[in-house]
């Protein structure tokens, strides 16, 4: 049988569910392989085709000629300081594994090299030698923020390209682990296609835990990701040419990585198309670049981070804590269009929460944010947003039925915004402004059927009024003619957890979202929606 990718959320969780299966209960194709490698117990001189004769490194698999419906099994508890670029492809009819076996934690292909040989040189500051490229220092397993000059405060590092320079941080609980990232990207997948990546953990690389260059129909579910200098899992374009497309990032766990997941162009900028028709869905994405703790390695710190991409869909990810959270971008140049962006949680990152961002006009469009939980962002000085919107799109982009918390902004519409559509939204006790829409923007959006809150009714901004009441906004800007300025009735009055953003059955938001552009579906919590906001009733 074909394994066929088709962009529709059912087929997608088919095609998952279906490979799953495949590599649970079934045996592999007639002529495949079973590899396991174990660097507590095996040896590469043996075979590595039992149980009993693993191969002990990740470089004795360097070695081999992977064929589709191979397999690739790491012990369950056994750690490797070790890098691999896959030598091999699957193909429509058999998918390459890369996964485990046995019990215990997961197999952690480690980047990292423990420090050990500090000379203490002032009170409290200690200096090893190292030579090389230093990206990343981790203390306990938590990236350390680099000083620029050894002049450190408690919790700092700095590399003068000869020396390492190390301030503890005070009143640790448990002893000081040091350690350096070291090695640039831990599995590396180039013009590959049908491989799954399935319950490693991928930690300390001086770049990127996993990294795809041009490759298609790719799955990478139930791995952990943790504290690498670059991109947790980046997906880069080098041959323009290419149409990539199809990969299923599911269920990963992804904490402390300089920026969590990346989608961009040819390597150097915006030099050509992104990737199609993609999911990314039930991630769990935290402390990416946490206060800007990588700012050395990344300008940007995105949770999630799309560029000139197309036909994706982002849905039922956590995204907390983060330097910023998911970010749409595209290129003068390019196009990003029918992304969907739904049922997420994106909750106090530093800077926005969903930007959808472009460098031209009418590149980006035709984007779905929906049923969105987008709470306690842009706590950082500055005017972030927890929608944060720009440039003039004639073929529209929808932001419906989005609940919005205590959110500097909880719409930013900034930089020429034109032609976006934004309805059936919830936007509750913002810390400056409920809707800021700029003295740039375009009389073409469409601001209507929200519902508005906060102790405060001055929480407007129309251009070059600041301040304004809800009676004043409607009257200047003539949007939210059917939009009401009243208590939602939440389960909480101050939400905090995902359930406390349900609403009470007595909310004057229930049975009120719009249906004349929208088709109405599943709302956060998994259930039809015929009301304002993103949680439905509880």
């Amino acid at each position: 049988m074909a394994l066929t990718f088709f962009y529709s959320r059912t087929s997608f969780t088919k095609y998952f569910l279906f490979m799953l299966l495949c590599i649970l209960f079934f045996p592999g194709i007639s002529g495949s392989a079973t590899y396991y490698v174990s660097s507590s117990s095996g040896k590469d001189s043996n075979s590595g085709i039992s149980l009993q004769a693993p191969f002990k490194t990740l470089n004795r698999i360097s070695a081999l000629d992977l064929k589709p419906g191979d397999k690739v099994l790491l012990k369950k508890g056994d750690t490797w300081q070790e890098s691999l670029t896959l030598p091999g492809t699957g193909n429509k009819n058999a998918l390459l594994v890369f996964s485990s076996y046995g019990n215990g934690e997961m197999p952690v292909i480690n980047g990292a090299t423990l420090l050990k040989d500090w000379t203490k040189s002032v009170p409290g500051t200690y200096f090893t030698g190292y030579i090389g490229m230093c990206n990343g220092l981790l203390e306990n397993g938590i990236p350390l923020k680099r000083a620029s000059s050894k002049s450190l405060t408690d919790g700092q590092w700095f590399h003068n390209g000869v020396y390492i320079h190390y301030r503890p941080t005070k009143d640790l609980d448990v002893a000081y682990r040091v350690e350096r990232c070291a090695r640039g990207s831990l599995f590396t997948l180039e013009n590959k296609e049908y491989v799954l990546i399935d319950g490693i953990t991928f930690y300390g690389a001086n770049k990127y835990g996993i990294r795809l260059t041009d490759c298609s129909n790719i799955t990478i579910a139930n791995c952990k990701i943790v504290c690498n200098g670059g991109e947790g899992i980046g997906l880069h374009r080098q041959k323009g040419e290419l149409v990539c497309k199809n990969i299923l990032i599911r269920n990963n766990i992804l904490d402390w990585n300089a920026n969590g997941i990346y989608i961009e162009g040819k390597k150097g900028g915006f030099k050509s198309t992104g990737y199609i028709k993609s999911m990314i869905i039930n991630n769990s994405i935290t402390h990416t670049n946490f206060r800007n703790v990588w700012e050395h390695s990344t300008k940007d710190g995105h949770a999630i981070g799309i560029q000139n991409s197309s036909f994706c869909r982002f849905e039922g990810n956590t995204i907390t804590d983060n330097y910023s959270g998911i970010a749409l971008w595209t290129a003068e140049s390019f196009i990003s269009q029918g992304n969907i962006f739904t049922r997420n949680f994106v909750a106090r990152n530093q800077l926005y929460g969903i930007v959808n961002g472009a460098d031209g006009r009418d590149n980006s469009f035709h984007n779905t944010f929906s049923f969105n939980i987008i709470t306690e962002n842009g706590w950082q000085t500055g005017n972030w947003g927890g929608l944060r919107i720009n440039k003039p799109q004639t073929k529209g982009n929808y932001y419906y039925n989005n609940t919005l918390y205590n959110n500097d902004i909880n719409i930013y519409l900034y930089s020429s915004p034109d032609f976006h559509v934004i309805k059936n939204n919830i936007s509750l006790h913002p810390r400056k402004y409920h809707v800021w829409l700029d003295k740039s923007a375009g009389t073409h959006n469409i601001i209507d059927n929200n519902c508005y809150f906060s102790d405060e009714n001055n929480l407007f901004l129309f251009r070059s009024s600041k301040d304004i009441s809800f009676a004043t906004w409607v009257s200047l800007s003539r949007s939210d003619q059917s939009s009401i300025f009243s208590d939602p009735l939440l389960k909480s009055s101050r939400p905090v957890d995902k359930k406390d953003f349900r609403l009470a059955e007595k909310s004057p938001c229930t049975s009120r979202a719009a249906k004349d552009h929208f088709d109405l579906q599943k709302n956060f919590f998994g259930s039809e929606s015929k009301e304002m906001g993103a949680c439905g009733i509880q």
